[in-house]
C-alpha cells in the first residue's frame, strides 16, 4: 500500500515578501524563493537578476598578474615561443582554446599541449613536460593546472625554461611554484573580490589583463562562448563574475562562429 507523502510547506509574512517584490520589481512568487534562500538584499537581488559586463572586476586584483603580463609582452616583443600546457578536462580544453586563439591573433612562434589522460595523467607531468620542453619553448604557460605541481615546476626551471601557472584549484597552503607568475584566486594571500573562478575563467581574466596592456579594447569578450563553457562543465558556484560570463557567454553561443562549439550544436541537436 502506497504511504501518504507529507509535505511540509514553510510559509513567509506576506508584507515582507510583498516588500520585497516591490523593492525589487519582481514576481511575489520569486520575491519567496530568494527569501527561502535567506536572500533579502534588493541590491544583491538586482545584481543577481542583471548581471551585466560592467561588473567585471580588474584583472590585475589577482596577485602576479602583472608579472605574467610583463613576461609575456617580452615574449611577444621578442618572438619567443611560447607552449600552452592545459588540461584534458572540459574547462582545461577551453582555457587553452582561449589562450590560444587569442595569442595566434599577437605570434606564430606558439604552439599548446593537451596531456593524455592514460599516458600522462592530471596535470603537470615529468614525462609530458619532457615532450613539451622537447619543442624548446622560451615559456610555458600553464592553464587550469600546476599550483600544487612544485616538483615539475622545479624541473622546468631547471632546463632554462620560464613557466607561469594558472589556475583555481586550491593550494597546498601559504605555498606556491616558483614559477614566473602563479595567478589562481585561491591564493592565500588573494586580494581578488570573487574566488570561485572556473580554470577558463582565470584564463579569461588574463586575456582581459593583456587586452587591457595592448590597448584591444573589448576583445577578450569574443571568448564569452567557450568560457561559457568551461565555467558550467567545471560545475563552480554560478553566482558574481560565474554568473556574467554564463549569463553573457550563452547569449554569444546562439551565433558563434566557433567551428567546434557549431559541430557539437548540431550534434547534440
Amino acid at each position: 500500500m502506497q504511504k501518504d507523502i507529507l509535505w511540509m510547506v514553510s510559509d513567509l509574512p506576506f508584507d515582507q515578501v510583498e516588500k520585497l517584490s516591490r523593492q525589487t520589481n519582481i514576481p511575489s512568487l520569486i520575491a519567496k524563493v530568494f527569501l527561502h534562500r535567506g536572500i533579502n538584499d534588493p541590491s544583491a537581488i538586482k545584481e543577481f537578476l542583471n548581471p551585466t559586463l560592467s561588473k567585471l572586476h580588474d584583472p590585475f586584483l589577482l596577485n602576479d598578474m602583472e608579472k605574467a603580463v610583463s613576461r609575456i609582452l617580452m615574449a611577444l616583443e621578442k618572438k619567443e615561443k611560447i607552449i600552452i600546457y592545459g588540461d584534458y578536462d572540459v574547462d582545461g580544453v577551453t582555457s587553452t582554446s582561449i589562450l590560444t586563439l587569442f595569442l595566434k591573433n599577437l605570434t606564430s612562434n606558439l604552439s599548446f599541449y593537451i596531456p593524455d589522460r592514460i599516458e600522462d595523467g592530471y596535470g603537470l607531468s615529468i614525462g609530458a613536460l619532457d615532450k613539451v620542453l622537447s619543442l624548446n619553448p622560451d615559456l610555458i604557460i600553464t592553464v587550469d593546472c600546476g599550483i600544487v605541481s612544485f616538483d615539475e615546476v622545479g624541473y622546468v626551471n631547471s632546463k632554462g625554461t620560464d613557466i607561469i601557472i594558472t589556475d583555481h584549484h586550491e593550494p597546498r597552503g601559504k605555498k606556491l611554484p616558483e614559477g614566473i607568475a602563479a595567478i589562481n584566486p585561491h591564493r592565500h594571500d588573494n586580494q581578488y573580490p570573487f574566488p570561485d573562478l572556473a580554470g577558463v575563467g582565470v584564463t579569461f581574466k588574463l586575456i582581459q589583463a593583456l587586452c587591457q596592456k595592448l590597448d584591444l579594447g573589448t576583445q577578450y569578450l569574443s571568448y564569452l562562448d567557450l568560457v561559457a563553457v568551461g565555467t558550467i562543465a567545471d560545475i563552480v558556484p554560478l553566482k558574481g563574475e560565474n554568473r556574467i560570463l554564463v549569463s553573457h557567454g550563452l547569449k554569444v553561443i546562439q551565433s558563434t562562429k566557433n567551428i567546434g562549439l557549431e559541430s557539437l550544436i548540431q550534434i547534440s541537436g
